[in-house]
């Protein structure tokens, strides 16, 4: 039996100008629409392919985390960024190490650096900002702010 993950992020054949190389599409090969046209809006403004292709997988993550949440797009909010940063940094690494370095590690191998979270938390603040403000209740994921001075 061969697992097919619930979204997958796949490329397209001589796509158009303006439109992207890579689509993220759900266990029926349909279009993640929220995520499409985010890829849409990089393409049409020339980032690199491969910056493309790396928001897709990064969203990847953020629609994996809230599906299996039983949540929307909708319904991520600042204190759920802070549950999604926590799932993140239990997912263990699909990549082998690029170098010989000191990593966290768990029963499913290598975890994902604080660097690579840091930067999938990036991009979804940048997808989630570029929505319309009533598709995206927080338009961005809040740091805390540090206490004011008497």
């Amino acid at each position: 039996m061969h697992y097919v993950p619930a979204m997958r992020v796949v490329k397209v054949a001589g796509s158009d100008p303006g439109e992207p190389a890579v689509l993220l599409v759900d266990a029926d090969g349909n279009e993640v629409s929220e995520v499409c046209e985010f890829l849409r809006t990089l393409t049409v403004r020339r980032f690199s392919p491969n910056t493309v292709r790396a928001y897709a997988y990064d969203l990847q993550k953020l629609m994996l985390f809230l599906t299996a949440q039983g949540l929307t797009v909708d319904d991520f909010t600042p204190a759920r960024a802070v549950d999604f940063l926590a799932s993140l940094r239990r997912t263990p690494s699909a990549r082998r190490a690029q170098r010989l370095d000191l990593a966290a590690t768990a029963a499913g191998g290598r975890l994902l650096a604080p660097r690579t979270c840091n930067r999938i938390l990036g991009a979804v603040s940048a997808a989630c900002g570029s929505r319309p403000p009533s598709r995206c209740p927080d338009r961005s994921l809040t740091r805390p702010t540090a206490p004011s001075s008497p």
